[in-house]
């Protein structure tokens, strides 16, 4: 009779989820398409990751291949993003396809405990959550594979997702999906109690799943709730009959223990009581063995449900696939019946064409003398159209030609936008920055509420930070206007050696900040034709980037030496900086291209100076080179014509822009006599010159010689806006 009905039961849900399922289908498939039309049009970001993981579940139930290749992307790319939590939702969906393929478990439960870990670290209780429900679905799936062992696991996992998701959100705040997942997790627990016989428990986590559906109006008419809801009523009856069972036990005994001691008043009544009482006794024990049979009895049909149940949800997936088999293949027998059909219409057509032709051959022959000319005017119509629809044919592929011609352009247009706008915004923020500087140099000391006093040295620091300003915006102009035409030159016959000379003493200011050893090796016998404005401007530009890549101690070159294959000088600048790659010589020269954005002082990083010497020195007929070693410096050459003078000869090299004394030292008692002075000169800034130069006079170094040179470094220091000297120096008297 259980059997029977299981069976009846069985062929009832199978009706019902074969019914859901067809609704579940179309409805999987409405989403799926909305979901793949997301897909084509989002970048790669952590939408897409989420759109790959919403497809992976869809396709998780009717296509196993399909889960794990949008499963697998969507890993792929939020590893990529470090995007954990697509990551981890990614992995618990490749650990189901991996065990509803292959019933790989291993591979699955270290899917999802990677899963788990991942969502512990972002500290997502809501997706710790269901990586813990993941978990306990794996070890109850084991437990119905009567891999018992796995009973506790499958138990602690469940009540952990429990425990996370109520963490997550308390139960008042939650909405009717996450409503409908909390008691979907209590059901679980209680199934899990049903099968080990533990009703109590079974019953308490039944009843609070049921409570939360029924305030969900959708489940008053579900099959399944209402299979549930009869269940835990049945149980509930059940254990009811037997408390009550065991209180009219217990009562039966009280009873007997009242009448035994009432029948011991009665001696001469004893021994029939006794056989009484014994037989009594019997008669409960087999009532209480029986109450026990049909508990067990009870138990045993609530775990044959069960596994009836699975066994049921196995062959319903069988089925479907069985059913998704045979529609794939209904489908191809009636695509192939359409094309056999189309095969029939187009031989009955072709049949017809052929009779009509034998018609027309018999009415032919019939009149051949007659149409031998409508046959020829019928070819000739026939070439004629034949070559019409070559032409069209001709035309249509002309314009196929110029529309791919058409979007060609306007993406190369779209890119030169693109490229356009990306350079005008690099121009704002590097012209921005650019000017800052000097102009900082201009504002401060020139600021009517400052105490700097306006002599030759601060005209000197305000008039090169003025010159710095007008290069800048002189190589901006020049290389705007002169882009696209040549560059007027006015060369005249000038020398080498002072010019380049002009250059350093306008830039030996910030050679000097950083300690480099500046050297003009140009022999001043040599002298050539070219425009000396522009060169100047080149060797300028040549040495700000010089100075900006060179560490501090580092050597700058100006040289000019014979070409022996013409009459030609190489002229060059070469430093001991970073050096280039190779794979960069040609970029450097692009205007706004640069491949470093420092600044120091008041020199310019817009990546219009390469870009300027190479107008000019193209302009002069001839190219700019660059050599470079990484990590051991770079040389920037060109060629001039060359012209020797041999009077009036003079040294070609420039003093060093830097003071190599030696290191200077200072005693204790030193520091204790300059230590009142250095705490006045704290008080200031460095481009307060006037009021540091107050406190310099102040000390009277007669009777200490040895503190002389320091007093001179420090003047210099100031006059030069060194602001590194400064400090070192101040450091180097500060007692420690």
């Amino acid at each position: 009779m259980l059997i029977k009905k299981i069976k009846k039961i069985g062929l009832l849900l199978y009706c019902v989820v074969g019914l859901i399922t067809t609704g579940v289908a179309q409805t999987n498939c409405d989403k799926i398409n909305e979901l793949n039309t997301r897909l084509l049009v989002l970048p790669n970001d952590t939408s897409k990751v989420n759109v790959l993981n919403e497809l992976a579940y869809e396709y998780l139930i009717i296509d196993k291949d399909m889960t794990y290749k949008y499963a697998k992307s969507a890993y792929e790319l939020a590893k990529k993003l470090n995007y954990r939590i697509g990551e981890g939702k990614a992995l618990i969906y490749l650990g189901k396809q991996h065990y509803r393929k292959a019933l790989e478990f291993d591979s699955t439960l270290s899917h999802y405990q990677e899963a788990l870990s991942l969502f512990e670290n972002e500290n997502s209780l809501k997706h710790v959550a269901e990586a813990h429900e993941a978990i306990g679905e794996h070890f109850h799936d084991l437990f119905y594979l009567n891999k018992e062992a796995h009973y506790a696991e499958a138990l602690k996992s469940y009540q952990q997702a429990i425990a996370a998701f109520r963490q997550w959100k308390p139960q008042r705040k939650m909405n009717e999906m996450e409503r409908e997942y909390l008691a979907n997790l209590y059901q679980k627990i209680a199934e899990l109690y049903t099968v080990t016989e533990q009703d109590d428990e079974a019953l308490k986590y039944s009843r609070k799943s049921i409570r939360l559906k029924q305030k969900l109006g959708k489940y008053q008419n579900n099959f399944d709730f209402q299979f549930i809801n009869g269940r835990v009523k049945r149980l509930t009856r059940t254990l009811r009959k037997e408390r009550y069972t065991r209180y009219g036990l217990f009562g039966a005994i009280g009873l007997l223990v009242l009448l035994t001691i009432l029948l011991l008043l009665n001696n001469g009544q004893k021994l029939k009581v006794n056989k009484k009482l014994k037989q009594q006794t019997r008669d409960l024990e087999k009532k209480n063995q029986q109450i026990k049979q049909q508990n067990t009895e009870i138990n045993r049909q609530n775990k044959d449900i069960e596994l009836a149940n699975f066994e049921l949800t196995e062959i319903s997936e069988k089925e479907k696939a069985q059913k998704e088999a045979i529609q794939e293949a209904n489908n191809e027998l009636r695509e192939k019946n359409e094309e056999i059909l189309s095969q029939r219409k187009q031989i009955l057509e072709s049949n017809q064409e052929l009779n009509k032709k034998n018609e027309e051959i018999q009415f032919q022959y019939q009149q051949l003398e007659k149409s031998n000319e409508k046959f020829l005017k019928a070819n000739q119509l026939l070439n004629t159209m034949l070559d019409e629809i070559e032409q069209k044919n001709e035309k249509i592929k002309a314009t196929v030609i110029d529309l791919e011609q058409q979007r060609d352009n306007l993406s190369s247009a779209k890119t030169e936008l693109e490229k356009l706008q990306r350079s005008k915004a690099r121009l704002t923020a590097m012209v921005a920055h650019d000017l800052r500087n000097p102009l900082n140099v201009v504002v401060g000391y020139s600021n009517p509420d400052s105490s700097i006093r306006i002599d030759g040295d601060t005209k000197k620091h305000i008039y090169k930070a003025s010159q710095r300003i007008n290069s800048l915006i002189d190589d901006m102009l020049d290389v705007q206007k002169y882009a696209e035409s040549d560059l007027p030159i006015d060369k005249s016959q000038d020398k080498l050696f002072q010019t380049a000379q002009d250059a350093i003493n306008e830039l030996s200011i910030f050679a000097e900040q950083k300690g480099l050893d500046l050297q003009n090796n140009i022999s001043s016998q040599w002298e050539s034709l070219y425009d000396g404005k522009y060169i100047r401007r080149v060797f300028e530009n040549l040495l700000t980037n010089a100075i900006k890549f060179t560490p501090n101690g580092g050597k700058i070159l100006f040289e000019a030496q014979e070409n022996p294959q013409n009459d030609n000088l190489v002229v060059s600048v070469t430093d001991t900086g970073e050096g280039i790659p190779a794979d960069k010589f040609k970029e450097i020269f692009e205007p706004f291209n640069q491949l470093d954005a420092r600044n120091f002082a008041n020199t310019s990083s817009t990546g219009l100076g390469l870009a300027f010497c190479k107008m000019a020195i193209e302009a002069h007929e001839s190219q700019i080179q660059v050599a470079s070693t990484l990590g051991v410096g770079t040389r920037f050459f060109f060629e001039l014509p060359k012209i020797l003078v041999t009077d009036n000869l003079t040294p070609n090299t420039a003093t060093n822009s830097t003071d190599q004394s030696s290191e200077l030292v200072f005693s204790e008692e030193d520091k204790l006599f300059l230590a009142p002075y250095l705490s006045e000169l704290r008080k200031y800034e460095l481009y307060e010159i006037s009021d540091l130069e107050k406190v310099l006079q102040q000390i009277q170094v007669t009777d200490r010689p040895h503190l002389e040179a320091w007093k001179t470094k420090l003047k210099s220091a100031i006059d030069n806006y060194n602001e590194t000297e400064y400090q070192r120096l101040i450091e180097l008297a500060t007692i420690n």
